[in-house]
C-alpha cells in the first residue's frame, strides 16, 4: 500500500480528523478511511482536502498531477 501524506499534513497543522472533515465538507469517517487505507478520493474531494490543508493537491497525491496532464 502506498501511504499518502494526508495524515502527516493534517497532524503538522494540528488539525483533528473532525476539523479537516468540516473544512473540506466531508465526514471524519471518510478522512479516517483515506488515511488508514491510502484511498485516493475523487478529484473534487482531493482539491477540497488540499485547500483545507493549504497545500497543492499534488503535495498530497502526486498521481493527481499525472491525471491532470491527461
Amino acid at each position: 500500500m502506498r501511504a499518502n501524506r494526508l495524515r502527516e499534513l493534517r497532524l503538522a497543522r494540528r488539525m483533528s480528523q473532525l476539523q479537516l472533515a468540516a473544512a473540506a465538507g466531508t465526514t471524519p469517517t471518510l478522512i479516517s478511511f483515506i488515511e488508514r487505507y491510502g484511498h485516493v478520493p475523487r478529484a473534487d474531494l482531493r482539491r477540497r482536502l488540499a485547500r483545507a490543508l493549504g497545500v497543492d493537491e499534488v503535495d498530497v497525491w502526486p498521481e493527481a498531477g499525472e491525471e491532470a496532464k491527461g
